[in-house]
């Protein structure tokens, strides 16, 4: 039997490096699938990049990291003990996968 779990809901992004104060060590609300610039700029975050001179102020998001998380909770059942973790993603985007138990072990899913 095959259960599926539709994760697009409860996401939040967080940058990881040397950011403007105003999103350093934030949790800010995404949609996934989405983008960063779209989720900073519904938290009213950054300005529109398409308006005036306003991508020059936002270069600093394409080199920073991101670490997008959501929890969900999945007891097993029907699962033959197997998951899959299908992650769509663009060709430009590196993506590490990472599932943890909420006794806070998990591991890098490759």
């Amino acid at each position: 039997m095959t259960a599926r779990v539709t994760l697009h809901d409860g996401w939040t992004v967080r940058a990881v490096g040397d950011v403007p104060d105003s999103i350093a060590r934030r949790a800010i609300p995404a949609t996934v699938p989405g983008c960063v610039h779209l989720d900073l700029m519904a938290a009213g975050l950054i300005p529109d990049p398409y308006l005036g001179e306003n991508e020059r102020l936002v270069t600093w998001i394409g080199r920073t990291d991101w670490r997008y998380e959501t929890t969900f909770a999945w007891d097993g059942s029907g699962a033959d003990d197997h998951v899959d973790l299908v992650a769509h993603a663009t060709r430009s985007t590196r993506c590490a996968r990472w599932l943890a138990t909420s006794g806070g072990t998990g591991g890098l899913i490759s």
